[in-house]
């Protein structure tokens, strides 16, 4: 297996930034990505156009770059030459790697991105070139799916072989279950427990009939209204939130409250940097509509932070109020579930050391 480090080439493909009216936030912030996981070896900003770009990818491959990404230039205007020109030098494509980007994004828009993969080889060097749409919330996005096959990817330009490494099964296993992208916990939200369900709890009469009264209720069908949907740069107040879901006839009104904690897997965390797509206002809204609509809530409120949040500071904020408490815990479990899973916001976490980790969940 080859073990050397990785090398990164960054092309950003845009006329505004080549010509300095615009800074480049997208190529940066690919190199910030990349550079956690080898040596970003070539960076270049250069106008659209095919032999732009062409010309730009073999300098990058001069410069020692095995893995190739390309941002912007990859929709349907008319100066949207990126792909044409990529595929042009291509000795063969790889069609799941778009296939699987577009498939992990978490905004509509990435449906018009015409973004290709594959592999060069000029008989004498190898690169692997892929191209990325030129917003920094798809590079991220883009980056963090393709984070755990760079390493392969890079190995197999060297001719290595498809043996895992020992333990590496075991270690995949053991990260998807906590992948972003894992499929989540199917919640039966009608099956109600009961006290015959556990054979460690003996319920007394009594007991058993206080049970089977709170939890076989008939569940309240009607739909819910969203009184707060909101992605902001500003503070979470969590007591305004279950102030405004508050109704006469819930008897309960339950919270979520997220906040940024000074760890993530062993390593302390000193901040956490959000970004938000643009369309993450009307994902919020669209999955509060839904979880509104599907279960027998009250009123819902949530909201998420974007910007720069320190220790303690609330991340993610949301209340459910409903007629009974198993109705609100199920809102409020699938309200929280629905935005891990689908809203379009990165966290960028900065850590004691001073290195910071880019991640596709919020």
């Amino acid at each position: 297996m080859h073990t050397q480090s990785i090398h990164f080439g960054v092309i950003t493909v845009s006329d505004r930034s080549a010509r300095g009216e615009r800074d480049d936030r997208s190529g940066t912030l690919a190199q910030s990505m990349l550079s956690e996981l080898g040596t970003v070896s070539s960076y270049a900003v250069v106008p659209d156009g095919l032999a732009s770009v062409q010309d730009a990818i073999h300098d990058a491959m001069k410069a020692g770059a095995t893995v190739i990404l390309t941002t912007g230039g990859t929709g349907i205007t008319r100066r949207d030459f990126t792909p044409q020109a990529v595929s042009g030098i291509l000795s063969y494509q790889t069609p799941g790697i778009p296939a699987l980007i577009q498939s992990e994004s978490r905004v509509s828009t990435a449906a018009l991105s015409r973004s290709i993969a594959g592999v060069i080889d000029d008989g004498v060097t190898r690169a692997f070139v892929v191209c990325l749409p030129g917003s920094p919330n798809a590079v991220a996005e883009g980056i963090h799916t393709l984070r755990p096959l760079f390493a392969h990817i890079d190995d197999q330009l060297h001719d290595g072989d498809h043996e895992p490494a020992l333990g590496e099964h075991a270690e995949h296993s053991s990260r998807a279950e906590h992948s972003p992208h894992a499929e989540p916990l199917h919640h039966h939200e009608h099956e109600l427990p009961s006290p015959s369900a556990n054979p460690h709890h003996h319920f007394s009469g009594h007991a058993a009939a206080t049970f089977a009264l709170q939890h076989h209720h008939s569940a309240t069908l009607h739909a819910g209204e969203v009184v707060l949907s909101d992605v902001t740069s500003s503070p979470i107040d969590m007591a305004h939130l279950e102030q405004i879901v508050r109704d006469d006839a819930a008897g309960a009104v339950l919270s979520f409250c997220g906040r940024v904690r000074n760890h993530d897997e062993g390593e302390s965390v000193t901040s956490i940097d959000y970004s938000a797509h643009p369309s993450a206002p009307d994902t919020l809204a669209a999955i509060a509509a839904d979880v509104a609509r599907e279960h027998a809530a009250y009123k819902i409120a949530v909201q998420h932070r974007y910007g720069h949040l320190n220790i303690g500071d609330i991340a993610l904020g949301a209340t459910v109020s409903a007629a009974h408490r198993q109705d609100a815990f199920q809102a409020l479990e699938a309200l929280i579930e629905r935005v891990k899973m689908e809203l379009p916001i990165w966290k960028k976490q900065t850590f004691t050391d001073g290195s910071s980790q880019w991640s596709g969940m919020a």
